[in-house]
């Protein structure tokens, strides 16, 4: 695995605004020593289960993204689906779709690729189902709140996790197939916010290094209040 020397800071042009509130983010300003980079941002097609047909219409995404000291960055590109904007590779494709209930999940693989198998990368978002929250958050969290769901998951074998903060895990699996596995989630239960947040990283084997960038690029603009 390459070592990454930099912090990741990134925002989004014209549009910083909080994933969970709806209000403005602040702004990371980047140390003095690092090259800011800016990625168009290319927009794929979006299912919205959401809205009624006759209140459809068309969505501006922010034209570019700012990223800061990245190692690989010119390995990634940025794309708009489901209303955000997201990082993947370069060359790569894919879609996002919105449930009735509000949830997300956008998807992201090589041209000829798959949602489901090879390269991949996943982002998913639960706003609503509290049960549906917790189903996946007993995969990576521990309370009490959660005990109850712990028999009616699989933990895949080899997981590590390691905690982050109290809201935030990222986990890893054994290389297999030539593929890695990384991820991220991010799970909020309290009197004033219930959220779930995740992204996996399915990458080729010697890639850990872009699961480290798309890490820490999700937890920057994904989990900080």
């Amino acid at each position: 695995m390459k070592a990454t020397t930099l912090m990741l800071l990134a925002c989004i042009f014209l549009s910083c605004s909080n994933n969970d509130t709806g209000k403005k983010q602040d702004i990371v300003f980047a140390p003095a020593n690092t090259k800011k980079v800016t990625l168009t941002v290319t927009v794929l097609p979006t299912a919205d289960g959401s809205i009624p047909e006759e209140e459809k219409h068309d969505y501006n995404y922010p034209k570019g993204l700012s990223l800061y000291g990245l190692e690989g960055i010119d390995e990634v590109a940025a794309y708009g689906a489901a209303y955000r904007i997201y990082l993947g590779l370069k060359g790569w494709t894919g879609n996002g779709d919105i449930a009735t209930n509000g949830g997300e999940k956008v998807v992201l693989f090589p041209p000829g690729g798959s949602d489901s198998t090879g390269p991949r990368i996943v982002y998913y978002a639960e706003p609503s189902c509290a049960g549906c929250m917790a189903q996946h958050a007993a995969l990576y969290f521990t309370s009490d709140d959660l005990d109850d769901y712990k028999g009616d998951i699989e933990i895949p074998q080899g997981l590590v996790k390691k905690q982050v903060s109290p809201t935030v895990v990222t986990y890893a699996l054994p290389a297999k197939n030539g593929l890695i596995t990384a991820g991220v989630a991010h799970y909020v239960d309290n009197a004033h916010d219930n959220y779930y947040k995740e992204a996996t990283f399915v990458l080729p084997a010697g890639k850990e290094y872009l699961a480290d960038l798309l890490t820490k690029d999700f937890i920057n603009r994904f989990t900080a209040k």
